[in-house]
């Protein structure tokens, strides 16, 4: 991984458009009189930095660890790789310790070896679906308490029942607000 202060090589393919860190490191590209590019603007909100004229929330855009005695072990279960990855990431930036399986038999193979505190579960998916694996996850469990959240598309209120009475902790939209899943997991990890 290479530091902030680190610059390509004379010849480097595109060396041309870098600058020196300095005076990358001062904003808005200091070439062009155009609003912030891009690039810029994936930069300013990384740095917490407004954007469109709006000043964010201090909590909202920092990625900082869960104060905790130790990470909060999270599954994360979807058939989707790509929600999987995603989500797993966030949550490791956010400091938990974050597992990912695809579909329900690997959900189930993963809670066994890896005792998650919480798991993050989707419904609809090939096999067993997210409503069989909570009901094993929670017989698994009956000893160990463990947040189970599912995270799905199904937003009606029969929805909601049916996962209250399967024994799911909470019912989540996709797209899960990011800042509403750290929240459950920050409460979670006080408890540890």
């Amino acid at each position: 991984m290479f530091g902030a202060s680190w610059n390509p090589p004379d010849g480097f393919p595109g060396s041309e458009n870098f600058r020196s860190s300095a005076s990358r490191d001062q904003g808005p590209d200091s070439r062009s009189s155009e609003p912030l590019s891009l690039r810029n603007r994936r930069r300013a909100t990384l740095q917490g930095l407004p954007m469109n004229g709006t000043e964010l929330g201090h909590d909202q855009h920092q990625l900082i660890p869960t104060p905790k005695d130790r990470a909060v072990r999270v599954l994360v279960v979807d058939d989707s790789p790509d929600n999987v990855a995603s989500m797993v990431l966030l949550l490791r930036l956010y400091g938990h310790e974050v597992e990912g399986a695809l579909g329900g038999a690997a959900a189930l193979r993963a809670a066994q070896a890896q005792q998650p505190d919480a798991v993050l579960l989707d419904l609809s998916m090939p096999g067993l679906d997210g409503y069989q694996v909570a009901r094993q996850l929670r017989a698994m469990f009956r000893d160990k308490p463990v947040l189970l959240v599912a995270l799905t598309a199904h937003g009606f209120e029969e929805d909601r029942r049916r996962c209250e009475e399967t024994g799911f902790d909470r019912h989540l939209v996709k797209p899960a607000d990011p800042l509403e899943v750290e929240h459950l997991l920050r409460e979670l990890g006080q408890f540890l």
